[in-house]
């Protein structure tokens, strides 16, 4: 009878054992390398960071061969994880191709950051794309012997987004007339960004109407931008172009000086509100010095 009792001990003891350990066991490693997100993006001009993880048993080091669609994106950066892989780099390859190197300090099991990528969306189309973001054959993990660790090497995508609305557009006014030359002062409050590098001066039906001059600033921003008109050899002689490229941020409010010649279709008003923003008249002093507090040229800045 105690021979039978201490068999049940025995077993009890061993079945609480084997699930001790099963309860205990370490999860099962995926053998593979993926980005985090999987799936990124970015508006045009801007960036975004993506890291690459390795979940893995027993590796030490490692090589990445990445490409992409360079027409759409361009990897600008990369910052290894020193703590865990102090050794390696990464080479920058015209075209769309990266190749990156790690190394650890001993045999790794487990999960683990390689590194971020930081990714810059590159297309200006407006219409947006996409890239994958391919690990070619090149990719590998590496033992302590320098034999290779077989691994599921996983793409991602990179999103370069469509472009939202980025003009400010005042339209054609329904009736643009009265309409002369002069210097008009007022204020711009953008809805939304601003990114813009010309603006085009709608004209009155049949006329030369054009901007010869246009300064944009505000009190954050005091040297603003400005631009002087090219004359009428120019081939589209109503849009005067900017320096550079600029942004205006939504929801502050900008000075503005407008010179204009011939005759630019007006809004008469003296505050204008559209899909795009408010515009607001200041003072409007035509060709003849006279003034008027209630005319906006109807101009559109874009890109």
């Amino acid at each position: 009878m105690k021979t039978l009792s201490a068999l049940c001990v025995w077993v009890f003891g061993m079945c609480v054992m084997f699930a001790l350990a099963v309860a205990t066991a370490p999860p099962a490693v995926a053998q593979e390398v993926h980005f985090v997100p999987s799936q990124s993006s970015a508006s045009y001009c801007n960036t975004t960071e993506v890291e690459i993880w390795v979940n893995a048993t027993n590796f030490q080091s490692g090589q990445i061969e990445l490409t992409y669609n360079p027409s759409c994106a361009n990897v600008t950066d990369w910052v290894g994880n020193a703590t865990n892989f102090p050794m390696g780099g990464r080479i920058h390859i015209e075209g769309g191709k990266d190749r990156i190197s790690f190394v650890g300090s001993g045999l790794k099991t487990g999960e683990y950051m390689i590194g971020t990528l930081t990714i810059h969306c590159v297309n200006e189309s407006g219409e947006g794309c996409a890239t994958t973001l391919d690990f070619t054959e090149q990719s590998k993990l590496f033992d302590d012997h320098g034999s290779t660790v077989p691994a599921n090497w996983i793409d991602g995508t990179f999103e370069c987004a469509p472009t939202e609305e980025r003009d400010f557009d005042t339209e054609a006014p329904p009736e643009p007339y009265p309409s002369i030359s002069g210097t008009h002062n007022g204020t711009i409050t953008p809805s939304h960004d601003i990114i813009a590098d010309k603006m085009f001066t709608y004209p009155c039906a049949g006329t030369g109407g054009h901007t010869e001059y246009v300064k944009i600033w505000n009190d954050t921003w005091q040297e603003g931008i400005e631009t002087h008109w090219q004359g009428y050899q120019v081939a589209d002689y109503h849009i005067i172009k900017f320096p550079r490229q600029f942004t205006l941020f939504a929801n502050q409010k900008y000075n503005y000086t407008i010179r204009t010649g011939s005759y630019p279709q007006i809004w008469h008003t003296d505050r204008l509100e559209t899909g795009d923003g408010v515009i607001e008249c200041s003072e409007f002093v035509d060709a003849n010095g006279r003034s008027y507090s209630n005319w906006i040229p109807a101009f559109r800045l874009f890109s």
